[in-house]
């Protein structure tokens, strides 16, 4: 459900969302109804697939969250960091966004990201958030490029079998809305469900404070950052392989 209301403010413009297990009603606030066009639906897609998690998906400390005395999960890059990803890949690879569109996204997430505190680990960020405010918004960058960079080894290792899509959807079925995962314990959760190289992946990445891999990664679906342009771009002469991964990762 999206509600709007005009606001006769010029530049002032609002969007958000309240997410119910099932269903998501958008916000919006804005000068004229044709100023939402052009982000209407990422953030409505946005706020959509947080039906999937945290709703369906989240620690002991969500489902029992004190508002009086919170205590923050650590997957923070998850829930906020997937939700982002999903909603530009879920765009691409359903062919409602175009493939440079997605290149667009991702180069300006690597851009603003580097504004960002790169000795702050992603768990770290999570477990502080309220003390770390400054830092919160990079869960939208590096959150989600970080479940790029997961959702392409996961196609990688499966050959092609399985991503963050259906990684959630095996979460879902595991969890759901009234069983919560105990918050230690996650990591180790999606390694059991899927390959042990995923470990040392939110150990350097997540946990730790390693760069992330985004050349090495993009350059397994045959991308590459252009100097000139100062964006990522389609490599000229991909191998059979990159293809290969790139179809199974967005679908052509």
């Amino acid at each position: 459900m999206v509600y709007h209301e005009k606001n006769d403010i010029k530049g002032n413009y609002i969007g958000d969302g309240l997410e119910h297990c099932q269903s998501t009603i958008c916000l919006f606030n804005s000068f004229k109804l044709e100023d939402l066009d052009g982000f209407v639906g990422d953030i409505a897609a946005h706020e959509f697939f947080h039906t999937l998690t945290p709703l369906n998906i989240h620690s002991e400390e969500i489902q029992n969250y004190n508002f009086r005395n919170p205590t923050f999960s650590k997957h923070l890059w998850f829930y906020e960091g997937m939700t982002e990803y999903q909603t530009f890949h879920s765009a691409t690879k359903q062919k409602a966004k175009t493939i440079d569109d997605l290149l667009d996204v991702i180069t300006k997430k690597t851009q603003e990201m580097k504004s960002f505190d790169a000795s702050l680990s992603l768990v770290d960020m999570s477990k502080n958030a309220m003390q770390r405010q400054d830092q919160y918004y990079n869960f939208y960058l590096k959150g989600a490029l970080v479940n790029l960079c997961l959702d392409i080894e996961l196609r990688e290792h499966s050959m092609g079998k399985i991503g963050t899509q259906e990684l959630m959807q095996q979460l879902m079925a595991r969890y759901g809305k009234d069983k919560s995962f105990k918050d230690d314990e996650f990591f180790d959760v999606i390694t059991e469900m899927t390959f042990p190289e995923i470990r040392t992946f939110f150990k350097d990445y997540v946990e730790g404070t390693k760069p992330l891999p985004l050349k090495t990664t993009m350059a397994k679906v045959g991308i590459e950052f252009v100097p000139s342009l100062q964006k990522l771009a389609l490599m000229k002469n991909p191998n059979a392989a990159q293809l290969q991964l790139r179809k199974w990762w967005i679908g052509e």
